[in-house]
């Protein structure tokens, strides 16, 4: 069950331009921690869940900076460092406010979520000899962008009982997020399978068999943590504090996309058949496809 809150407390809000900032907001991890009239296994308790939370962000910077082979990967990596030190600041004194943490949450978790998609369509509109129909998830994703983005800052962000940061979103935002996310992972990840099944039942080799084996290990295994994320946030399974399943899934994509980026440099002859081609073989070019050769290292 989603907390509520009072009614008309945007009285009392500070706002930035257009958007209330809650009172409850305005507050540090810190802060929350160490005021108030509590027992020390509540405290410990309180300090213990923060730095659980922050966990996550740790691993959002360890992944990101070894994942820069892309123009998209070092976006990834810079906002996820920026957003890990907001996130780690909110347990020293002085740092960034509940508030503050939520809104680069949000803008980290929606570049994440914008630049995997877009390397994939990138790819999946290639091994597909450029079909134009396509060309509408591109629109899709940039639409979906600023939309997410704005729905998350303008919803309330507060401090609750245990110290924990979140966000109080419309009871919408999770299935708008369901609804653009949802279509480009089925599309996607069809895409990939069918391309790559359609190439192993043409030559039937050894190499095609192991590549076909391992892409959709891969594919699948983001595509399906993809989804069990959003179906988790839309149901609200997790109350208040669902949104932080965005956090993992997040995190995990990253790792996916590491293992597939870091095999980049491994040179294997392997390319898509054309009619001059007359050795079995094929060209993978999807960025998720690199690292499907991890096992022929």
């Amino acid at each position: 069950m989603q907390m509520k809150l009072e009614d008309g407390w945007q009285k009392n809000a500070t706002w930035f331009g257009n958007i209330p900032i809650h009172p409850l907001g305005y507050r540090t991890a810190f802060e929350c921690i160490i005021e108030g009239d509590v027992s020390l296994e509540e405290r410990r308790d309180r300090i213990f869940g923060a730095y659980l939370q922050r966990s996550v962000s740790v691993g959002l910077m360890r992944t990101r900076p070894r994942a820069l082979a892309s123009i998209c990967c070092l976006l990834q990596s810079t906002i996820g460092i920026v957003y890990s030190a907001i996130a780690a600041s909110t347990l020293l004194p002085g740092g960034a406010t509940c508030w503050a943490s939520v809104w680069g949450a949000a803008l980290a978790i929606t570049i994440n979520d914008g630049c995997v998609s877009a390397v994939i369509l990138q790819k999946a509109y290639v091994v597909h000899h450029r079909p134009r129909w396509m060309l509408a998830f591109g629109v899709l994703i940039a639409v979906s962008l600023p939309v997410i983005v704005y729905v998350t800052v303008t919803s309330p962000a507060i401090l609750g009982p245990t110290c924990a940061c979140t966000f109080l979103y419309p009871s919408y935002y999770p299935w708008l997020r369901f609804g653009f996310y949802f279509p480009m992972d089925i599309i996607f990840s069809a895409a990939f399978i069918i391309a790559i099944r359609r190439q192993y039942l043409r030559f039937k080799t050894d190499i095609w068999k192991q590549v076909t084996q391992d892409g959709i290990q891969i594919i699948l295994c983001m595509a399906t943590s993809h989804l069990i994320c959003l179906i988790l946030v839309s149901f609200e399974l997790f109350g208040t504090f669902s949104a932080m399943v965005l956090m993992v899934d997040c995190q995990h994509q990253q790792a996916m996309l590491h293992v597939a980026w870091k095999q980049k440099y491994v040179r294997i002859d392997v390319m898509w058949p054309t009619k001059s081609t007359s050795n079995n073989v094929a060209t993978m070019t999807s960025s998720a496809g690199q690292g499907f050769f991890q096992s022929l290292k």
